[in-house]
């Protein structure tokens, strides 16, 4: 994986690639969403191929994805904030980013509130720990 990926993910590099093969076999995300993240999260590179056989890994791949809220809570912040690189998302990112998050969120309410709180902590420079702890309590029944 790239340099660029690492240095924004850290550690969570296979996170968000697993994020995104889990939405894909849920139905939730298509190919064209699976090419847009490969370009908006600095090439990805998550192939066509990966995705498409993560259809019959589900199970395996929903295991390796991060059960603590606070992780979590720290990937979707990750890739929010990336997506946010002009410090705005736009109406194609933010569903997005809704359709990721949905499989750690099942409930659209949360889901909302989650987007908008976290566009305003990530805007006004709030810390990850900082926004959590106003925040976490809506991943807190996934």
């Amino acid at each position: 994986m790239n340099d660029v990926i690492r240095s924004i993910f850290g550690g969570e590099q296979a996170d968000v690639r697993n994020l995104v093969k889990v939405a894909f076999a849920e139905g939730n995300i298509d190919e064209s969403d699976v090419d847009y993240l490969n370009k908006e999260l600095q090439n990805l590179k998550i192939s066509e191929k990966q995705v498409k056989t993560s259809k019959t890994s589900i199970s395996s791949l929903k295991k390796k994805l991060p059960h603590d809220p606070f992780r979590i809570y720290k990937l979707i912040y990750k890739i929010t904030k990336k997506m946010m690189s002009t410090n705005m998302l736009t109406d194609r990112k933010e569903s997005l980013l809704r359709r990721l998050m949905s499989v750690f969120v099942k409930n659209v309410q949360s889901t909302t509130e989650l987007i908008l709180f976290l566009k305003y902590n990530i805007r006004y420079g709030n810390s990850i720990e900082d926004s959590y702890s106003r925040l976490g309590y809506l991943l807190q029944s996934t």
